[in-house]
């Protein structure tokens, strides 16, 4: 029986530091974002690596999957902890469906 089904994750996303200079970020991201676009080497070598065809932008949205799975990790490991007190358990409970509803 399947009781959740996630949206599609990404394939490895590029996941830059809040706290990097802007500068840096940008470097990065113009690398990945036009490798490929025209050099028939680089193709070759970004197809090679899991039959991608190159790299395009995302924002922190595309992790809300990951985010949404650990949530319901933690929220299933304290449900099924006996030896939580039920106060404990419904306090801890209604912080991750807390978290779960700001993530919709």
């Amino acid at each position: 029986k399947i009781v959740w089904t996630s949206p599609l994750i990404a394939l490895d996303p590029l996941v830059l530091h809040k706290e990097m200079p802007e500068s840096t970020k940008t470097r990065i991201r113009d690398f990945f974002y036009n490798y490929a676009k025209t050099d028939a080497r680089e193709k070759e070598i970004v197809m090679k690596i899991s039959k991608l065809s190159g790299f395009k932008p995302s924002t922190n949205a595309q992790l809300m999957p990951i985010r949404q799975l650990d949530l319901f990790g933690k929220r299933n490991k304290i449900e099924s902890d006996a030896t939580l007190a039920d106060a404990d358990k419904k306090s801890r409970l209604a912080e991750i469906d807390q978290q779960l509803a700001s993530l919709k």
